[in-house]
């Protein structure tokens, strides 16, 4: 289960990374880019690096990657307040 623990770490750290150089899946080249940096910073294959992509992807329109930024050790407390979105509350 060490795979799941090693994933997470990489998904956190491309959220970090994203979160400094202002991206997210709104941005155009947000794919290219993610994909990139997997492959020259983690040597992943292609495929894994587009599950990856997914994967942000779909947490971006979940809650907009606050469950990566809470408990986000590559970011700085300043850094995960400024990015985490609040719930608005009902009208």
């Amino acid at each position: 289960m060490s795979w799941i623990q090693a994933r997470l770490d990489r998904l956190r750290q491309i959220v970090a990374v994203c979160l400094k150089n202002n991206l997210n899946p709104n941005v155009t080249g947000f794919s290219d880019y993610v994909i990139n940096y997997i492959a020259s910073n983690y040597g992943l294959r292609p495929q894994t690096a587009r599950e990856h992509v997914k994967t942000l992807i779909d947490a971006w329109h979940h809650n907009a990657w606050n469950s990566y930024i809470k408990h986000n050790p590559y970011l700085t407390e300043e850094e995960k307040q400024k990015w985490i979105k609040k719930p608005s509350k009902p009208p």
